[in-house]
């Protein structure tokens, strides 16, 4: 009889690449990479679009909060950040810090967000190119959205927030929002 020993050695997979981008203005460049702790991946691993059910993360990463996004962040200024209308364009931004939208008194119209394609063309209930809905992500580490106002919001996707109370978007008693043909995904409550 003979004995035969087998010795399995655990070898190590290959590490991600750091990110090529690391304030998250510009995605960073192959199909994986290391973003401080987060591992940025463009696979299909995160959320879903809202037309052919592509599953994205985002190689968009921002080091400094080890986190990776589909979209960069938003100017530091411009949008919605005043009463009027506003055009969300297709990827959309990442919200590193919730997004609120004022009460700008009685008669005001408030804050109007309509998603529009990459190439600036508005979407509407026609869609007849299946256009993916530009998103407003928190990342899975903050809230997207507090109204204190009156907010209209159309063709958007509110996705990865993260809040004790509305993650997605937090509404104040007897204010105002009308959601048209939005999109509210993997929004959680922290712990």
């Amino acid at each position: 009889m003979h004995l035969i020993l087998v010795l399995l050695f655990a070898v190590p997979l290959a590490a991600h690449a750091a990110c090529s981008n690391l304030n998250g203005t510009l995605p960073s460049i192959g199909t994986s990479c290391n973003c401080g702790t987060a591992t940025c991946t463009n696979s299909r691993k995160g959320l879903t679009d809202n037309i052919n059910n592509h599953i994205i993360i985002g190689m968009y990463c921002t080091v400094a909060s080890n986190r990776c996004d589909a979209a960069p962040p938003p100017p530091s200024t411009g949008f919605a950040d005043s009463e009027g209308n506003f055009t969300l364009a297709y990827p959309g931004y990442a919200v590193h810090s919730k997004i609120t939208i004022p009460n700008y008194g009685a008669g005001s119209s408030g804050v109007v967000i309509v998603g529009a394609s990459s190439s600036g063309v508005i979407i509407d209930s026609s869609n007849s190119k299946n256009q993916p809905l530009p998103v407003l992500s928190g990342g899975d580490q903050n809230q997207v959205l507090k109204v204190e106002g009156k907010l209209t919001i159309s063709y958007v996707r509110i996705a990865r927030g993260q809040k004790t109370n509305g993650a997605g978007m937090y509404v104040l008693t007897r204010r105002t929002v009308l959601i048209h043909r939005c999109q509210f995904e993997s929004n959680h409550v922290s712990m």
